[in-house]
């Protein structure tokens, strides 16, 4: 009961300082969205301080990852087609594959990691949850836009 009245403190008070604009507060809006988002999955996957511990830092560092993978892949899928060759475009889909193979790799890496912190049925909640977390922020983010 207690952890959840912090849980939920922590939450609210993420969302009232992520509802400050960009240059109010001492905090980036990036920093904030993090925060928010360390609460949110910490609440939905119900992490015991202890497992909160271990899965932080794992969890933390397979993002890193994804994300220097997953901006390849982006800078990948921008680069222009029509000027190639076949054969360029076929190297150029190659890579596509390979950053994809790099990045399922990362996740079964991190899924061994993980397994150490927490069970395996709260690893299977998070890409939903992960996917739960985005829509509440883009929601937030349209109804900021609206003025609401």
């Amino acid at each position: 009961m207690k952890k959840t009245i912090l849980l939920t403190a922590l939450i609210a008070f993420c969302l009232t300082s992520f509802a400050q604009r960009p240059g109010e507060g001492d905090r980036s809006s990036r920093d904030k969205i993090k925060e928010w988002r360390t609460a949110f999955i910490t609440e939905k996957l119900a992490l015991t301080t202890a497992e909160a511990e271990k899965f932080w830092p794992l969890f933390n560092q397979k993002d890193n990852e994804l994300k220097q993978v997953r901006k390849a892949i982006r800078q990948t899928d921008r680069q222009e087609v029509e000027g190639l060759t076949n054969e360029e475009a076929e190297k150029l889909i190659l890579r596509h594959f390979s950053l994809r193979e790099k990045e399922l790799n990362i996740q079964i890496k991190y899924f061994e990691k993980l397994k150490t912190a927490i069970p395996a049925k709260k690893i299977a909640k998070l890409p939903l949850i992960e996917r739960e977390f985005k829509r509440m922020l883009m929601q937030k983010i349209r109804g900021e836009r609206r003025g609401e």
